[in-house]
Formats: C-alpha cells, sequence, structure tokens
C-alpha cells in the first residue's frame, strides 16, 4: 500500500514532521510576527533584528524564537523525507567542506557523520 502523500512535494504523512502553528490575527504577537516578516525581506539585518519602538523586548524575542523554530522545524521536515544514509553518505557543503561529528564528551575525535 503506497503511502500517503502531502500537498508538499512528496512528504511523507506518516513521518513525524508536525505542521506549524499559525499566529492567529489579532491575537497577542501577531503585530509583531508581521513587522518581522516585512524587515526580514528587506535585505537589511540590522533591521531585521531592531526591537519595534514601543514594544517589549520578551515579546519580540518570543515571536522571533518562535518563527525561527518554526523555519527550522520545516526545513528538518523536508530533509528527513529525501536526505538518508544512502542517499547522503557525508555531511557536506559542496566538494570542499566536510562537517565531522564529535561531543566533545565521549567522543572527543571527529567522525564522518551521512547528513
Amino acid at each position: 500500500m503506497e503511502k500517503p502523500k502531502s500537498k508538499l512535494t512528496g512528504l511523507d504523512k506518516t513521518k513525524s514532521f508536525k505542521q506549524k502553528k499559525k499566529i492567529q490575527k489579532g491575537a497577542r504577537g501577531y503585530g509583531l510576527k508581521q513587522i518581522a516578516r516585512m524587515t526580514l525581506g528587506s535585505g537589511n539585518m540590522q533591521l531585521a533584528v531592531e526591537l519595534p519602538a514601543g514594544e517589549d523586548l520578551n515579546e519580540w524575542l518570543a515571536v522571533n524564537t518562535i518563527e525561527f523554530y518554526n523555519e527550522i522545524n520545516v526545513l528538518y521536515g523536508i530533509l528527513t523525507e529525501f536526505c538518508t544514509a544512502e542517499s547522503c553518505p557525508t555531511m557536506s557543503a559542496g566538494p570542499k567542506y566536510e562537517y565531522l561529528w564529535a561531543d566533545g564528551h565521549n567522543v572527543k575525535t571527529p567522525l564522518k557523520v551521512s547528513a
């Protein structure tokens, strides 16, 4: 039996990928999310991370932390669908750079790992 696929390019709905929650219009933090979205597209990183005038720092940090997590979660979900130990045997950034893994406690000598 074929696995159910989502509308996104072949993602398998049976995997543990979790869709991100959306901040409802009018909810606390919705306006901050809109400001963050507008400034990120500007190409000016200084402006993108600047606390908007009159806003609470903790609220701004919370909204941006949640949005960062959501974006990473989407990326991780896509990668786990298409990048396996067989299809991505090396963690690299092109032919010149290979990433190795060590935790500094149990594994002190960096090891080759799959992406």
